[in-house]
């Protein structure tokens, strides 16, 4: 989504890299974004060195909602789903250029979670400026009405 926002406000932007293991869903980024980079592995499955080489200024995230929706189990931090999530997070301190900009995209729900603890705790460590809101996609002119939460993380 923020791809496409970039692309209809005429931002001038480079995506390094995309990743995904659906095979579905890679063609249908190859077809909408060609030129473009795409890991066909899991996040767990980039090792340090390869997001080095990728040298990115912004990394823009949207973690599996599952383990902090509010209807759920909420197993959080217990919830296998978030190891994508935890290997990023335990990769920033050691990135040799870290991301300018880190946009967070999740459900409602993971502004009370153990993972967004152990987030805000790591980009502290890493002299970032966090900035939590939660966006109702009709403030962004969306048909959809259920709220987000958004993070964006700036390096200081």
């Amino acid at each position: 989504c923020v791809i496409f926002l970039c692309a209809e406000s005429n931002l001038s932007y480079q995506v390094v890299a995309a990743v995904d293991i659906n095979t579905t869903a890679n063609q249908v980024y190859t077809h909408n974004i060609p030129n473009t980079a795409l890991l066909n592995k899991t996040i767990e499955g980039i090792t340090l060195e390869e997001f080095n080489k990728l040298s990115f200024d912004m990394i823009l995230m949207s973690p599996p909602c599952q383990p902090f929706t509010r209807i759920g189990l909420q197993r959080d931090l217990d919830d296998p789903r978030t190891k994508s999530f935890l290997h990023i997070v335990d990769l920033l301190p050691r990135l040799s250029k870290a991301p300018l900009y880190i946009l967070l995209e999740n459900v409602k729900g993971f502004e009370k979670s153990a993972a967004r603890e152990y987030l805000v705790k790591t980009l502290r460590e890493c002299q970032y400026t966090v900035q939590e809101m939660m966006v109702s996609p009709t403030h962004v002119s969306s048909h959809q009405h259920s709220s987000v939460y958004h993070r964006w993380l700036e390096k200081s």
